[in-house]
């Protein structure tokens, strides 16, 4: 069963929804032109007031880090996908990303980031399993630390590189 990606809105006049199908790609990194479809009148009344319009956004995989990786101008996110990967729990997907280096320099340091993000939440957390996974992946591997780190923000190099006896 393939996944179906929608845009929808909703008329504020009379209530017509209006949905298309987003590709998976479309709707992961919002490379569909989302203001040329709310400028559309709506095919029932005729008028261009949409009161509701939503997305249904694909599941964060592996795939999908795998292009976010490799093409610049593509984002999760408009700002801080440092910290919204951070909160997905999926650190398996992105210590696996990490350990292949594959990614371009400027997502690398997005992904280095993230585990700094997720270090400094654990430990404030007491989330000891996640913090103990993080903690030795970074300090075993201050290469990676060492390769990206004019892409890590200086706020959290202060507060995590401390950590790691970095």
């Amino acid at each position: 069963m393939t996944e179906r990606y929608d845009l929808t809105k909703k008329c504020n006049k009379c209530g017509n929804i209006v949905t298309i199908s987003l590709t998976k790609i479309q709707a992961a990194f919002d490379t569909y032109d989302t203001n040329k479809f709310c400028e559309e009148n709506c095919d029932n009344c005729g008028v261009n007031h949409w009161k509701e319009i939503s997305i249904t956004t694909p599941k964060f995989d592996i795939e999908l880090l795998d292009i976010w990786g490799n093409t610049l101008d593509f984002q999760f996110w408009e700002q801080d996908e440092d910290l919204m990967f951070s909160s997905f729990g999926e650190i398996d997907i992105i210590l696996s990303a990490v350990n292949k280096d594959e990614y371009l320099p400027e997502k690398m340091g997005i992904l280095i980031n993230t585990l700094f993000v997720i270090l400094y939440d654990a430990k404030q957390n007491n989330f000891v399993d996640l913090e103990h996974k993080v903690f030795k992946y970074l300090q075993e591997n201050h290469h990676m630390i060492n390769k990206y780190q004019n892409h890590v923000d200086d706020y959290l190099k202060e507060k995590v590189l401390p950590i790691i006896n970095y």
